[in-house]
């Protein structure tokens, strides 16, 4: 393995060039058995894309060659070449996202991407009568997409060090008690996406002005989530601006948030970070 390690990470974490003996046994392993399969793509597997997912799977060379092998099957049958290739907004999607906000904005004191969506303004079901829950998918592969080929490289050249993490907010503000299950369920099909076919890509996320039903529901099921994930995760109610600026710089937060950043039509209307003054790729995992 010749890629750079990042200069954060501490000694075998499971991240390039952070392998103990033991990891890179089995690093070496699931790669020459995904060779020997005919499974693996010079194009997308490189040595972060490999070690994410033996992260998601703890090492388990078996459960790590399957979840690589699962993920190439799904990427064929979901079609993601060709939603990279071929997927434009349309008017419905434009509707959609002035229901449902969802935008990159700025980076955090890591260099890593902002991610925030707005959730109290979610109306499943006038959301339904736009478009369908397969375009919805669809939008949220060609933003996963674009974030491997065209995010995380635009912010690993400025920050001089490989970012494949992003820096999510999840702004509850006005989700009441009857929205909370089809919150929920839309939270649920985009999470299994996430973590089934883009593991390891998500550094923190800080949910905001949670509702106390919800943080009450977190609180029960915290013990039954893994250890890792728990600590990427905040749950905040209102006060949340002091430790949400102890992690992004007031410049690039918007000022809803408690930063200074105010866009001319809306923080939410206009991507911002240094991926855009990059050329736009090939469509590939990086």
């Amino acid at each position: 393995m010749t890629d750079a390690a990042p200069t954060n990470a501490e000694p075998y974490t499971g991240q390039v060039g952070h392998l103990s003996p033991e990891q890179q046994a089995v690093y070496d392993q699931v790669v020459a058995e995904l060779k020997a399969d005919g499974v693996f793509s010079e194009e997308r597997h490189d040595a972060y894309f490999i070690c994410r997912f033996l992260r998601a799977r703890k090492f388990d060379p078996a459960k790590s060659k399957q979840m690589i092998a699962d993920y190439e099957k799904w990427r064929k049958e979901f079609g993601v070449e060709e939603i990279v290739r071929t997927f434009q907004y349309e008017d419905a999607d434009r509707q959609v996202q002035e229901i449902y906000p969802r935008f990159y904005h700025g980076v955090d004191k890591e260099g890593r991407p902002i991610y925030i969506e707005v959730l109290g303004k979610l109306d499943v079901k006038k959301m339904m009568g736009i478009t369908t829950t397969e375009r919805i998918l669809q939008g949220f592969v060609y933003e996963f997409e674009k974030t491997f080929s065209q995010r995380f490289p635009g912010c690993s050249q400025v920050a001089g060090r490989h970012i494949e993490t992003s820096f999510t907010i999840l702004d509850l503000k006005g989700v009441g008690l009857f929205q909370l299950p089809s919150v929920q369920s839309i939270l649920r099909d985009i999470t299994h996406i996430s973590k089934t076919y883009y593991p390891e890509c998500v550094g923190k996320i800080f949910i905001i002005n949670a509702p106390f039903i919800f943080s009450a529901s977190w609180r029960l099921i915290t013990p039954l989530i893994d250890e890792v994930t728990v600590k990427k995760i905040s749950i905040m109610g209102g006060s949340f601006q002091t430790e949400l600026l102890k992690h992004v710089d007031a410049a690039q937060l918007p000022v809803e948030y408690g930063g200074t950043c105010s866009c001319a039509n809306g923080c939410g209307s206009v991507e911002k970070g240094p991926w855009l003054a990059l050329p736009e790729p090939s469509s590939n995992q990086q």
